[in-house]
């Protein structure tokens, strides 16, 4: 995983760790303290061995992107327009959102000049949203739809890192001065708390060097029968876990600095299947000695027994390969990300530029979209793709030469493109008002 992606893990879990929210709301909390599942606790080591990945295409030879660019469209026919609405942020303005109805091709403001929200995701499910309020005191964080306010609950700097884990809950992660592995899960449409102590042996904390909390890199899948962490063990590892029986299904190494600045990615918010049953990762198969940078990756997929398997074979053809971004289509058929290739195994980071392509699983062969996101060494970090619910489309955010960004709605069914706003980043796709 590289360093954009790594500050970008920083960011996802630092600033809800340093916000505090509101008591109060449409339910009060309950402090059950009662885990939905069976803790887990084992003192045995865990192997040293990686398990061996194998190819999901093995039939196919390893090949080069194929290239195949987007029909740009200057008009979008109504009935080629997709149902729903798209959150969008204001770059000039980070605390603007607008709601934008694809269909009509309106847009709303949704909290304009709004200056204490923030952090704001939506729910696996498409219909909901999650946002910090810092505004008033004590402050909150809050469920709503396009509608209105569902839901708030109140937030202390003892929980934070809070994600969806369903459609119903939330998952919170335990920060402090010591290390603790405890989640909390938080049914907003109850008020119910369930803490549970994970109890994962080597588990990897990341002390933050200016708040003096340690941050549990951790991932659980909805039904919290699975775990995704990190340890230190063998220059640094990602381990899939079986939570029911307290043993690890399978490994893949991964670069873990002590460097209190390097934080991994976060797989706390992302990597998961819609249906919790399967976890896609990078893994790096190089790593510079000079610079500690990874300089080759691919991507791989965890299912839920603790299969590995190899989904790209980009190294084969490029002796330097960077993947971010990746997003996997609702039907979990496709993936897409972003990709820097080069035949020079000593490539400077950040002197490539990100290119947008798609997976295509079942057969390995990936497709180049022929779009560019720019160098991330001199332009951000390109966001990560949005799928709509149904998978036809694709939302992608791209840099225009000046560096002004764009936002396009791509057709994967007739391979077109048509640019939606200007100036704006995408947040996510709601279906309903």
């Amino acid at each position: 995983m590289n360093t954009r992606n790594l500050l970008l893990g920083f960011l996802l879990i630092l600033i809800p760790s340093l916000a505090s929210c509101q008591s109060g709301g449409l339910h009060e909390l309950k402090n059950t303290d009662q885990p939905t599942i069976e803790s887990v606790s084992t003192t045995t080591p865990l192997p040293p061995s990686t398990p061996t990945a194998v190819l999901s295409a093995p039939e196919s030879e390893p090949s080069p992107p194929n290239r195949q660019c987007l029909t740009q469209l200057d008009t979008l026919p109504k009935q080629d327009r997709p149902v729903g609405y798209l959150i969008l942020g204001e770059y000039s303005n980070g605390h603007n959102y607008f709601s934008f109805d694809l269909e009509s091709m309106n847009q709303k403001a949704f909290a304009a000049n709004n200056d204490s929200l923030h952090d704001l995701t939506i729910s696996p499910n498409h219909t909901l949203m999650l946002y910090s309020d810092s505004g008033g005191s004590p402050r909150k964080k809050v469920i709503a739809n396009l509608k209105g306010e569902i839901a708030q609950f109140p937030h202390s700097d003892e929980w934070a890192s809070v994600a969806w884990l369903d459609d119903e809950h939330l998952v919170l992660g335990r920060t402090g001065e010591t290390p603790d592995s405890t989640i909390r899960i938080y049914n907003f449409l109850t008020g119910e708390n369930n803490n549970i102590s994970l109890s994962l042996p080597n588990l990897y904390y990341s002390l933050h060097p200016l708040a003096g909390i340690y941050i549990p890199i951790v991932s659980v899948n909805p039904d919290l029968t699975r775990v995704v962490f990190f340890d230190m063990q063998d220059g640094g590892r990602i381990i899939f876990w079986d939570n029911t029986t307290g043993t690890m299904l399978a490994s893949l190494p991964y670069l873990v600095y002590s460097d209190p600045w390097y934080i991994p990615a976060v797989p706390f918010f992302e990597g998961w299947s819609a249906d919790g049953k399967q976890f896609i990762t990078t893994s790096p198969l190089k790593i510079s000695d000079a610079t500690r940078e990874v300089v080759v990756e691919e991507l791989f997929r965890f299912d839920f027994g603790g299969q590995i398997t190899q989904l790209t074979r980009l190294s084969d053809t490029y002796r330097f390969v960077r993947i971010s971004g990746a997003a996997p289509s609702p039907d979990g058929k496709t993936i897409a990300f972003w990709l820097e290739v080069s035949a020079d195994p000593n490539q400077p980071i950040g002197t490539l530029s990100q290119q947008l392509v798609v997976l295509h699983i079942q057969t390995g062969k990936i497709t180049d979209l022929c779009l560019s996101y720019g160098k991330p060494f001199y332009s951000p970090a390109a966001p990560k793709p949005i799928w709509s619910p149904d998978g036809k489309y694709l939302i992608v955010e791209t840099r225009m030469p000046d560096g002004t960004p764009r936002i396009n709605l791509l057709n994967l069914e007739d391979m077109s493109l048509f640019v939606l706003q200007e100036g704006y980043f995408p947040v996510g796709w709601i279906i309903s008002p």
